[in-house]
């Protein structure tokens, strides 16, 4: 989970310590969804309990639909491009990230994970830039620092590279991660 102006959003598959309370928690959100229809937080509730289940088609349907309700949610439209993305439709993913990022040019998960989704289609180029943009703008954790040198080693630029991964190492010495890309770098 990411937390993205006060609230917890889905970020990634977080297992339940046990199915049983998820099951409870399924069924009572089901019944406020029934209850409150129009209320996104459920439908956005519902939707992350059937993606820890495994269960895609359901969680995307429950995100639609509170999607459809709210188009301007950007937590919504983040579950949303996160589970396309889960689900291998890269493009889809990268057309919601999208529309978080117009409504939220802040929302720096979005940018990472747009970024992200760029270099793994092949694009470093467009990756290298929402990385840059997400630096600027004040969210360059290691993280983003990492796949900017990822991103312009694709491109074939060893010595920026080779920067990007030594300024990773001098926040986090024990990055494997990065003393791998900067040894491929040097060697």
């Amino acid at each position: 989970m990411v937390l993205h102006a006060g609230r917890f959003i889905h970020d990634q598959e977080v297992p339940f310590p046990q199915l049983q309370v998820v099951e409870v928690a399924l069924e009572r959100v089901a019944k406020a969804v029934v209850l409150l229809p129009g209320e996104v937080s459920f439908l956005n509730t519902q939707g992350s309990i059937y993606r820890q289940l495994g269960q895609l088609q359901q969680a995307c349907d429950s995100y639609q639909k509170a999607a459809t309700l709210d188009s301007a949610n950007t937590d919504t439209l983040y579950n949303l491009a996160n589970l396309y993305r889960d689900m291998g439709d890269s493009a889809k993913a990268i057309e919601l990230y999208g529309k978080v990022l117009e409504l939220d040019s802040r929302f720096h998960a979005a940018r990472l994970n747009r970024a992200n989704l760029y270099r793994h289609i092949g694009d470093a180029s467009s990756a290298e830039s929402e990385l840059h943009s997400l630096m600027t703008m004040g969210g360059g954790t290691v993280q983003a620092l990492f796949g900017l040198g990822q991103a312009i080693l694709d491109q074939g630029r060893y010595a920026e590279a080779e920067g990007c991964f030594r300024q990773v190492l001098q926040h986090t010495p024990d990055d494997m991660a990065a003393v791998f890309a900067l040894g491929n770098v040097l060697w």
